[in-house]
């Protein structure tokens, strides 16, 4: 986000969106009042704060008495975040219609792993849903920042960063909104307190006059913008209403802008865009300002459990509920310590000639004292040995008490000592399981709330995706193996493999989000399973089966192990498209008996073939040798003849 102010106002049209900010924030945060006082102090309590009424802590400590604190809620909060944690969820986008294709929805899918990664992703996940597991309210937020690459060719290209909201309490939101993501908000603020010196150190020259005039900004509604804690800088997040245009739809189901041109269409509607704005704002000025590419406020809520009563919206945690039961336990457990502290010490009853002499002060002090050995005089007149008084025991009803508070904190919680890891009543395995799923069922709607909200990420990720990376452009992303991989998107003609160029604005998409382990825990988990199935098949299909195993395994030199096991496949295991098919010469499998009996035909044909030529050869030959002996007689009659006529 830049900035700067990159929305033009007057000064007229400034003031009314601070008028209109202000006022907004001051109704949300009021009608928010209660909710939140009470989110606040779920938190506290977790972090064993306020875990004693007010009162009884002044009076037990001024009479000096225990006032134990024993933070048991931390153990039951740990198991639902462990549970969110376990759960690796993953974003997925499908195509939709409207020209979307499969090919750029991997590949869109593919980017929004990679922004998780390169955005830590996980810590603004993780988050927000251990902040609603405790207090029912939890968020993180997308936003959009230039690349910092120095070699990118255009230092104007924008990328999407996923960053988490550390404080749930610095968001106010639209009351009255009635679904659960948030989306039909009309406005939204993120707060952020800043002391005086960073403020003029950040926005020098802005007005600080607020800081000293109290009963102005009590006038005016400003309380809470200026205090001696510092001045509130507000993320005013708001939708306005863009232009209306009409959309045809003609006869081809094609849907278009624009009326065609032979005024044939099937049917037409007006759509209203929204356009989203963010301003920087203080109760006197706008301090920077943009609008929004997206059609949704980048916010991403994540809820605890909810109840409506009417028009009430209440939303808690795991918390809520046991509040009374943590303060019941730290109560009896402050007065068990307190009656064993203030018991007796258990009195030793003797006669005086029995203790007395040297023995006196061993027994006098063997109550301050561990003494391997106390010696006595036997008495005449007191018969036996001293004996020890029984000391005074806790009473029964604080015992009971402190039990039925430790049952109280399990049934407020819905969470056992199984799901705990505690020993229980339960002896079979399948009666230990049973009260598990039990505490999985109570705390799942923790888990399916988080998973909702990441399907809201889902949404927002794709409406902005084809908007900031709509420029021609390589980018990093990274496949469900987790392997890296560089796509070129905008461009054009064909990649290698025939696709259409990547172009995410074509079509419509939506998300699916996955809940599972993550790639790597699944495929530690296949190699696990296909070694133990080495065990009990035959040795033929172990040596087919090798490099598979291997190809699962994590270590270094495996990649370099399965291509060598490779080579060992026997023929016609790899099959066309496997990666190291092209590589791995096959052997020819056997013909059939109709081949063998056309192959041994040619065999016959051909050397008749050979013999037939063979024998023209040989004709031929014995044809030449008449010829050149012919010839040779000729030349010899010939020569004769000469010599004859030069004698006569």
């Amino acid at each position: 986000m830049p900035g700067e102010k990159n929305i033009k106002l007057s000064v007229e049209e400034e003031a009314a969106i601070i008028e209109e900010a202000v006022k907004r924030y001051n109704e949300s945060w009021t009608a928010d009042y209660d909710e939140r006082g009470k989110a606040i102090e779920d938190l506290e309590m977790l972090a064993g704060e306020h875990q004693w009424a007010q009162i009884i802590e002044n009076q037990r400590v001024a009479d000096d008495r225990p006032c134990v604190t024993v933070n048991m809620l931390p153990g039951f909060h740990d198991i639902i975040v462990g549970q969110i944690r376990q759960r690796k969820m993953t974003i997925k986008v499908m195509p939709k219609g409207g020209g979307a294709s499969k090919n750029n929805a991997d590949v869109m899918s593919d980017l929004i792993r990679q922004i998780e990664y390169s955005s830590d992703a996980i810590v603004a996940y993780e988050t927000a849903s251990d902040s609603a597991s405790a207090c029912g309210r939890g968020f993180w937020r997308v936003l959009t920042q230039y690349t910092d690459d120095e070699l990118d060719e255009n230092p104007f290209d924008q990328e999407i960063i996923i960053e988490r909201i550390p404080n749930a309490f610095s968001v106010v939101w639209e009351q009255g909104t009635k679904k659960l993501d948030l989306s039909d908000s009309k406005f939204m603020f993120v707060l952020d307190r800043m002391s005086k010196e960073d403020f003029e150190e950040a926005y020098s020259g802005a007005t600080l006059s607020g800081f000293n005039a109290y009963e102005e900004n009590l006038e005016n509604g400003y309380e809470g913008w200026f205090t001696d804690e510092g001045i509130m800088v507000a993320e005013y997040w708001r939708k306005t209403n863009g232009e209306s245009r009409t959309i045809y739809e003609l006869e081809n189901g094609d849907n278009v802008d624009e009326i065609p041109k032979n005024g044939k269409f099937k049917r037409k509607r007006v759509v209203q865009d929204v356009v989203v704005e963010w301003y920087k704002v203080t109760a006197k000025e706008i301090l920077e300002s943009g609008k929004w590419a997206g059609k949704y406020i980048p916010i991403i809520p994540v809820w605890g459990k909810e109840i409506n009563i009417g028009e009430k919206r209440d939303i808690r945690g795991i918390v809520r509920n046991a509040k009374s039961s943590q303060q019941i336990y730290n109560y009896t457990r402050s007065s068990e310590i307190e009656v064993v502290a203030l018991a007796p010490k258990a009195p030793f009853i003797a006669s005086e000639t029995q203790v007395q002499g040297e023995n006196k002060e061993h027994w006098a002090n063997s109550h301050k004292k561990s003494m391997g050995v106390l010696l006595y005089k036997p008495d005449p007149m007191a018969q036996g040995k001293p004996e020890r008084v029984q000391p005074a025991t806790v009473p029964a009803g604080l015992v009971n008490s402190l039990q039925i508070s430790k049952d109280e904190l399990h049934q407020t919680t819905g969470l056992y000592p199984p799901s705990l890891g505690q020993r229980s009543n339960e002896t079979s395995g399948v009666a230990i399981e049973r009260r598990v799923e039990q505490g999985d069922v109570a705390t799942f709607a923790y888990v399916d709330n988080y998973h909702r909200a990441m399907i809201f990420c889902g949404k927002v990720l794709i409406d902005l995706i084809p908007k900031i990376y709509d420029t021609p452009r390589e980018i990093a992303t990274i496949k469900i193996d987790e392997s890296s991989e560089f796509i070129n998107i905008n461009g054009e003609g064909m990649d290698e493999k025939g696709n259409e160029p990547i172009d995410f604005s074509k079509g419509r998409f939506e998300p699916i989000v996955t809940i599972g382990k993550s790639f790597a825990t699944k495929r530690e988990e296949a190699a696990t399973k296909m070694i133990e199935l080495l065990a009990v098949l035959p040795p033929e299909v172990t040596v087919a089966v090798a490099e598979l195993i291997v190809e699962n395994l994590d270590f270094p030199g495996a990649e370099k192990l399965r291509k060598r096991l490779q080579k060992f496949l026997p023929p016609g295991v790899l099959e066309e498209g496997d990666d190291g098919a092209e590589e791995i010469e096959q052997a020819p499998q056997e013909p059939n008996p109709e081949e063998v009996f056309a192959i041994k035909k040619a065999e016959i044909e051909l050397d008749q073939e050979k013999t037939k030529l063979q024998g023209m050869e040989v004709e031929n030959r014995i044809k030449l040798l008449k010829a050149h002996k012919i010839k040779k007689e000729i030349e010899q009659i010939g020569k004769e003849s000469n010599e004859g006529k030069s004698k006569s």
